[in-house]
């Protein structure tokens, strides 16, 4: 009887998920065909302006929107940062990272004024939300299984799982599409903060208080369990793992040695902002150093 009902349970939940999820697409699919093109028009000084995009959203990858401006009675015109004339057009093609367009225009009279507007690109907010997804979901799992100190057989293991992070993404896409200027300040910030040295300690501190207390529940109970065959694979990819960063070989481990070199040098490195994502990518290259530091 237990078992049917828990059985019931997780169909419901699904049933009920997978409405919401059809909901959110539906909903999702309307507000961004209803999404009015950006359009500026306004007068400064004794400049004209009139700036415009064709599309509020890109749908398919790689597609970009049109630009256009109608200025007149200015000195200047830079768009993104490019000097232009005043009556042009141009293909902008938003990224995660760049969704916004930036006037910034000089009137005859020398007054300036900066204008800009969002042009949004569908593949280019999954791919951010999902990046986002990817750096939340480790963390809450970890947490989950440290609060119930279990290792296996999480609650939930059926379709119900999936249809939580498809409605978790939908509902970041949702709120991208109502509060776009939001969005795109937090994400700047959220790319600021990533290259804090702050960031990289929290990231130690968080992988020490959670993932670390795991591993020793796990080799605890592969002891108890007598799993000397684990334990021997384990350690013998350790070992080629260490050969393979402690000699010089030339390849990507190589690669990587002279990027997290650079980095504890203090000279500019791509170390720095993969360590908001690999918390331990230091820790390889420090273990060489110690067995062989002339390598």
């Amino acid at each position: 009887m237990i078992t049917r009902f828990s059985e019931l349970l997780k169909s419901h939940r699904a049933a009920a998920l997978l409405a919401i999820v059809v909901a959110q697409l539906v909903l999702l699919a309307l507000l961004i065909s209803q999404s009015p093109a950006p359009l500026i028009e306004t007068d400064f000084g004794s400049a004209s302006v009139t700036l415009s995009a064709d599309r509020a959203w890109t749908v398919l990858p790689g597609q970009c929107a049109t630009l256009r401006w109608e200025l007149e009675g200015i000195a200047s015109v830079y768009v993104n940062g490019e000097g232009k004339v005043g009556r042009d057009d141009m293909e902008f093609c938003p990224t995660p990272s760049s969704m916004q367009v930036s006037f910034e225009i000089m009137a005859a009279s020398g007054e300036t004024r900066d204008f800009s507007f969002i042009v949004q690109s569908l593949p280019a907010a999954i791919q951010t939300w999902l990046l986002m997804l990817g750096l939340l979901a480790p963390a809450l799992v970890a947490a989950y299984f440290l609060a119930t100190m279990r290792l296996a057989q999480p609650s939930i293991t059926d379709l119900s799982a999936f249809l939580l992070l498809a409605a978790l993404l939908l509902s970041g896409l949702l709120l991208q599409t109502a509060q776009p200027h939001f969005i795109a300040g937090v994400l700047d910030q959220l790319a600021h903060i990533a290259k804090q040295r702050a960031w990289h300690e929290l990231g130690f501190a968080l992988a020490g208080v959670i993932y670390l207390p795991l591993a020793v529940q796990a080799l605890r109970k592969g002891w108890q369990r007598g799993s000397s065959a684990d334990f021997m694979a384990i350690g013998a990819f350790l070992l080629v793992l260490l050969l393979v960063f402690s000699t010089g070989i030339e390849s990507i481990p190589q690669w990587e040695i002279w990027n997290n070199q650079s980095f504890l040098e203090g000279r500019p490195s791509i170390v720095e902002y993969e360590l908001a994502l690999r918390f331990w990518l230091l820790v390889p290259h420090a273990l060489a150093t110690a067995i062989s530091p002339d390598t």
